[in-house]
């Protein structure tokens, strides 16, 4: 600038993001049964990190297993705000029979009301420790149109299910452990996120 200027105002362009975490004091609850066979074991496992497993007995033959759902995460989006993706992490496994292979049944959010069904077919893998699979993503709101209230309620929940494929016999376990949901959302045009867990 020149030495005699006169500086008239000043414009700033700002792109802010913030970061939010909240943690659920809820538990893990057993969804309706999609099909034959014993109930969840130990379903609060998927309230803690630490490597343990709620797990389901699918009893021969290809056939579904019961849901399993984390619900009461504790969320605290503020009023205003437009949800713009949610996402969904779960550390799964399985340990299949001959011929026999887990694969999703179910997945899906409710909150008065239930979104689309994002289930893949993929196997579910075997690793002794298992495997965080994510669902849906920072622009994804699974077809369904959210607000602050349905995700900050505490009926809002975290459903999945396997299901046995293959033509041989004997049992698969599904094993089901920590749940971590993160939504992306924007309040007057400045982008967030927070993440939760259920415990």
């Amino acid at each position: 600038l020149p030495s005699n200027a006169i500086i008239t105002g000043v414009a700033v362009s700002m792109q802010a993001a913030a970061t939010y975490s909240a943690t659920s004091s809820g538990a893990a609850t057993m969804g309706p049964s999609a099909g034959a066979g014993v109930g969840w074991v130990n379903p609060s496992n998927v309230t803690v990190n630490n490597g343990s497993f709620a797990s389901y007995v699918i009893i021969s033959g290809p056939d579904f297993g019961n849901e399993i759902a984390g619900s009461n995460f504790g969320f605290a989006i503020p009023v205003g705000a437009t949800i713009t993706g949610i996402t969904v992490n779960v550390l799964k496994k399985s340990s299949n029979s001959i011929h026999l292979i887990v694969k999703d049944a179910s997945v899906y959010l409710s909150s008065s009301g239930v979104s689309s069904d994002l289930s893949n077919t993929n196997n579910w893998p075997t690793t002794i420790g298992g495997t965080v699979i994510a669902y849906g993503g920072s622009t994804n709101l699974w077809g369904k149109a959210w607000t602050p209230a349905l995700i900050n309620s505490p009926s809002f929940a975290f459903h999945i299910a396997g299901q046995s494929e293959g033509t041989g016999t004997g049992n698969c376990t599904t094993y089901v452990g920590y749940m971590s949901v993160t939504v992306n959302y924007t309040v007057g045009g400045v982008s967030g996120n927070a993440t939760a867990t259920v415990q």
